[in-house]
Formats: C-alpha cells, sequence, structure tokens
C-alpha cells in the first residue's frame, strides 16, 4: 500500500509513483491524488497537509469536480505534485527503542495550531545502561482548519483534543512506559485544562471535558 519494510535495513520506506502531471488538473484529480498517498502513521503528515490545504482552497473557490483549476491554482498544484517523488527517499527506522538494556521507556506528545491547520505528534523517549538516550518520531496527526475556525486559542485546544486521541489510540509497546508527558505552548488553554469546566463557555467546556 506504498509503505515498505527494508528487512536488511530495519527501515521503512515510502513508494509513491507519481505519472507526468496532467494538463487537464481538476478538483476530482487531486483528491484522488492526495488519496492514494497512504500514510498510517502519520509520518508525511508535514507534507499531506499542505495538500489537504490546497485542496481546501478549492472547496472555498467553489470550484467544481470537473472544472480545470484556474492558471494561479494549477501553478501551485504543480509545483506541491513535483514535490511529491523526494517521499521516496525518506527512510524511517522501525525500531522506536535505544539500543541495549533499557533503562528509560517514555512517551512525549505535542501540539500546535496555526489559522491554517492544527496537529500532534508523539515520541518514543527511551534510555540505555550506559546512559545513552534516544527519541524516536512514532506517530502523528494533523487536521486543517475549519473554515470558520475562530480564535487560534479555539484552535490550539483541538490540537490537544487530537495529540489527547493520539495517546489513546497508540499501539501496544513491547517494552512499558515510565511516563507520559504532554506539552502546549498555549497558556490560554492549559488554564481551560486546569479550570472547572462548567465554569467555560460551553464548546470549551465540551473540548475539556473529552481531553
Amino acid at each position: 500500500m506504498g509503505l515498505l519494510w527494508h528487512s536488511s535495513q530495519d527501515t521503512f520506506k515510502y513508494e509513491i509513483n507519481i505519472k507526468p502531471c496532467l494538463e487537464l488538473v481538476t478538483k476530482r484529480v487531486v483528491l484522488s491524488i492526495i488519496s492514494s498517498i497512504f500514510d498510517s502513521t502519520g509520518l508525511l503528515v508535514p507534507v499531506i497537509v499542505c495538500h489537504k490545504i490546497f485542496l481546501q482552497q478549492l472547496w472555498l473557490r467553489q470550484i467544481g469536480w470537473d472544472e480545470e483549476l484556474p492558471c494561479d491554482l494549477q501553478e501551485t498544484w504543480k509545483k506541491l505534485y513535483r514535490r511529491l517523488p523526494v517521499l521516496n527517499n525518506i527512510s524511517i527506522p522501525r525500531s522506536v527503542k535505544i539500543e541495549g538494556e533499557v533503562t528509560t521507556k517514555q512517551i512525549y506528545g505535542f501540539s500546535d495550531a496555526s489559522e491554517r491547520a492544527f496537529g500532534a505528534c508523539v515520541y518514543i523517549h527511551s534510555g540505555n545502561a550506559n546512559g545513552k538516550l534516544h527519541s524516536q518520531l512514532q506517530c502523528s496527526k494533523s487536521r486543517v482548519s475549519p473554515v470558520k475556525h475562530g480564535s487560534i486559542p479555539r484552535l490550539e485546544l483541538c490540537g490537544v483534543q487530537l495529540l489527547a486521541r493520539l495517546i489513546k489510540a497508540l499501539p501496544i509497546l513491547c517494552v512499558p512506559i515510565d511516563s507520559i508527558h504532554l506539552w502546549t505552548d498555549s497558556t490560554l488553554v492549559l488554564i481551560w485544562l486546569q479550570d472547572i469546566p462548567k465554569r467555560c463557555n460551553t464548546y470549551v467546556a465540551n473540548m475539556v471535558s473529552k481531553i
């Protein structure tokens, strides 16, 4: 499905087959190409989210499914499309723990947001008996900000909820975890999380309760 395991190197690689860019570029073609990129763990999020933001622009401009994109959008799409083969050069270690006797196992999670998108990522942090430390990206997830997104703090709150869901959905690891640490750089979100949900407005209260 596009994700390959190189057993000799014990690494994951991506196989993205890109054909020459079609002269007639429509919203249907763009969606088809974006959907064909298989990324179950979200390691390609920085690339895929840019394509999703572009697709959102097509919706905002009310372009039909089989309508040819305007010249400015076609140029933007061609630039994004030409960069996709670079993903085939990415090599990701399969093992997320440090070599040797593991003495420290922790999970570190981060979330952030902007006007265009919000996301979260999770790292596995491990140490061995020799005092060496190793951090490896385990998974990540992103969402395009809704058209009527409101304020940045609300989007930051959405990022925190996404991080909480990502942590809950983590696959079972081969080693026990000592502790979990989750971060957000939004002071207002931290205040909301420490407050009593009933004292917040309905939207914030519901989000805080889910987190």
